[in-house]
């Protein structure tokens, strides 16, 4: 009986989350302010990078609990623990132009980046872990920085496992928190 006159918990929580995120996106907290666009004005792309990889796993992880399905029974889904060593040593890219185009030196204006993450999966009884190998490309333009692809290997938990193929990752979890990252920094940065 008593139960029934107890507001639902889930509702207010989720309803004040959302009056919170929405606060703060319309008046953001000016210290936070300033150093997300200190970080994100950077025309150096290895600070850009590093910030990036250090936000990551929370963007990423934000993205995948977004896809959720509440109701399942089972939960299958990995985890984001950490994004790091990235390089920057460019592979040569074959582009292929239209006759338009060709006067335009789009490989110049294209950056690569190359990072890996670990991502957890747990099953009972035991704990999955997935190293992923990433390359990202990325352009500059007068209002920021800007994702053009991401490409993703995967290896599992032991070091023998062959990397899969790489395969077009930039709408996955990863390349979706990369591009969240990217707009929250030019957002910041007008």
């Amino acid at each position: 009986m008593l139960k029934s006159h107890i507001p639902n918990y889930k509702l207010i929580s989720s309803r004040f989350l959302l009056f919170l995120s929405a606060f703060l996106l319309i008046f953001p907290h000016p210290v936070l302010a300033r150093k997300i666009s200190s970080n994100c004005a950077q025309d150096n792309l290895e600070t850009l990078t590093n910030n990036l990889l250090r936000d990551l796993p929370s963007y990423a992880n934000r993205v995948n609990q977004r896809g959720r399905r509440l109701r399942r029974k089972v939960d299958f889904y990995s985890y984001v623990v950490t994004a790091g060593r990235p390089e920057f040593t460019p592979l040569p890219l074959k582009l292929e132009l239209s006759e338009a185009n060709k006067n335009q030196n789009f490989e110049a204006n294209i950056r690569q980046v190359f990072f890996t993450t670990l991502s957890r999966q747990y099953k009972r009884p035991k704990t999955i872990e997935v190293q992923e190998f990433h390359w990202l490309l990325l352009t500059k333009s007068e209002n920021g920085w800007w994702m053009v692809m991401m490409f993703t290997q995967s290896r599992g938990e032991r070091s023998s496992t062959v990397p899969t193929p790489p395969r077009d990752s930039s709408y996955g979890d990863i390349g979706q928190g990369v591009n969240l990252w990217l707009r929250d920094c030019r957002a910041m940065k007008q």
